[in-house]
């Protein structure tokens, strides 16, 4: 697989005295063949109608196009990815370091010469791919939290139905929870195999536990949780064993919580960065963190290459329109 090599020194880390030796991704055969396998594992088919009488029709930008027979459309490997229709491909591998690393759009734009608002948009292109990776299914002890950020429809020009707030104002995990909290499921193994979503507005109930996260879940699993009603309730409905505790003490030191409140606890301040994420994206920001934690935040070529086929290999139909005009959903 080649790389090309490339010694980037931007005018603002300057005063750093930070130099990065960034690396440009070169799509070439070995890279396109493990996309290709990771995006169509029971064989290549049609993105568009799912046929499989699928032949070789010419080149797109050097790239192989192919027709389906059954519907007479024609598609690349970059079909409803984030690549499709991009016109920087080369500096996609140093926008995903530039993730990788947290800087912001607007230190991103200097290095790339690529406008912030595209930036963007590419951001969410790729979380839109990366956030549908999920564990299968829990192994052994299963810590689970939940965690509360006020909902936000930052970057939206009209705004109703509540009253202005402080920037900032209901980010801390609160009792007293009103019905503008956006509710994040958190649940985390011994194997570090974890799942957040955004599942609900107000106090999580056993049946949305059950929507969201029980299909991970078996009698096999052993549940710690703190004492919220609902988790119990949920525990005895699915018939898996249930621990009690709290992050301060536990009757036996193997069950306890202290994993998953940890990683919420960075998660919140890893957030703090972006000074307020809308709710519509949070789903995003929540698959981001959680591929940061699986790679330790390590900033090396192997996770910025594992990042970009991941990334390439699941469909994503977004647009920028369609990024744009979307609304908050659970």
């Amino acid at each position: 697989m080649n790389f090309n090599f490339s010694d980037i020194i931007t005018s603002n880390l300057k005063d750093q005295h930070e130099e990065l030796d960034l690396k440009s991704i070169t799509l070439d055969d070995e890279l396109i063949n493990k996309i290709r396998s990771l995006k169509y594992v029971n064989g290549m088919g049609c993105p568009h109608c799912g046929g499989t009488y699928i032949v070789k029709y010419g080149k797109h930008r050097n790239h192989q196009r192919y027709k389906c027979k059954n519907c007479n459309k024609t598609f690349t490997d970059f079909t409803f990815s984030p690549l499709n229709g991009t016109h920087y491909i080369e500096k996609w591998s140093l926008f995903i370091y530039c993730m990788i690393k947290g800087y912001s759009l607007r230190k991103a734009q200097e290095i790339l010469k690529v406008t912030w608002v595209s930036l963007f948009y590419w951001r969410h292109k790729i979380l839109t791919a990366l956030k549908q990776i999920n564990v299968q299914k829990f192994q052994g002890i299963v810590e689970m939290d939940d965690i509360y950020f006020p909902y936000s429809e930052k970057g939206s020009r009209h705004i109703g139905n509540r009253s202005p707030r402080e920037r900032g104002e209901g980010y801390k995990n609160t009792i007293d929870l009103e019905e503008n909290k956006v509710c994040v499921l958190a649940a985390r193994d011994r194997q570090k195999n974890t799942f957040s979503k955004v599942t609900c507005l107000g106090k999580i109930l056993k049946d949305t536990i059950d929507k969201t996260i029980g299909n991970k879940l078996c009698e096999k699993n052993q549940l710690c949780t703190d004492n919220w009603r609902e988790y119990k309730g949920y525990a005895r409905k699915k018939g898996i064993s249930h621990h009690v505790v709290n992050s301060v003490y536990c009757g036996d030191k193997n069950y306890h919580i202290r994993n998953i409140n940890n990683y919420n606890m960075e998660f919140s301040l890893w957030l703090e960065r972006f000074r307020g994420v809308a709710s519509k994206y949070l789903n995003n920001y929540l698959s981001w963190f959680k591929i940061l934690d699986s790679t330790e935040f390590k900033d090396n070529e192997e996770n910025v290459l594992n990042i970009f086929i991941k990334s390439c290999g699941y469909k994503v139909d977004e647009t920028f329109d369609s990024l744009r005009t979307s609304g908050f959903s659970i």
